[in-house]
């Protein structure tokens, strides 16, 4: 079986998984990246090396489901992080930091080690063996995190507890 069916799997589990184990808050979470993750998705049109699926003809499954998947696992660790800091802003900064570390490496092991591959001639970011879209492609990896944290807190779904008055 290809790495791209694989992976696309993997990334149903994960989704089901965080869907299963966790309290009903995720569902409006989960709403919200997979909207993102399919706009995305149809806007940037992706197609890659090797096996190529589709929903619909044309919204590649296996990035909508990864960012979808990506951004779930982002707001539990988010959430996690916010538990013990008690302050939204400052667990939406660790986790942003969190996500711009670990975006690299998991680009280059997809890249690289999975041959996960566009089909596009563009140079990687930093000219680094990953990341090889358009620059939009570039800015939107290295920013979707963000957006994406900042749209639940505008929506209300993240909250800070309100301190007790005595």
């Amino acid at each position: 079986m290809d790495t791209i069916v694989i992976t696309t799997i993997f990334f149903m589990f994960i989704i089901f998984y965080i869907m299963y184990n966790v309290k009903k808050k995720y569902y409006r979470s989960f709403f919200v990246a997979f909207v993102m993750s399919l706009s995305w998705t149809i806007y940037y049109g992706y197609n890659y090396k090797g096996t190529n699926l589709y929903l619909f003809g044309s919204i590649n499954l296996f990035a909508l489901l990864g960012w979808t998947a990506g951004l779930m696992v982002l707001f539990t660790a988010f959430c996690k992080l916010h538990e013990k800091l008690k302050n939204k802003w400052k667990a939406l900064g660790v986790t942003y930091a969190l996500y711009l570390i670990l975006i690299f490496p998991f680009e280059w092991f997809g890249y690289n080690i999975l041959k996960i591959q566009l089909t596009s001639s563009f140079h990687g970011i930093f000219n680094l063996p990953l990341m090889h879209g358009s620059p939009l492609l570039k800015v939107y990896y290295l920013t979707a995190g963000a957006i994406y944290l900042l749209i639940l807190i505008a929506i209300g779904e993240i909250k800070d507890e309100k301190k007790k008055k005595r």
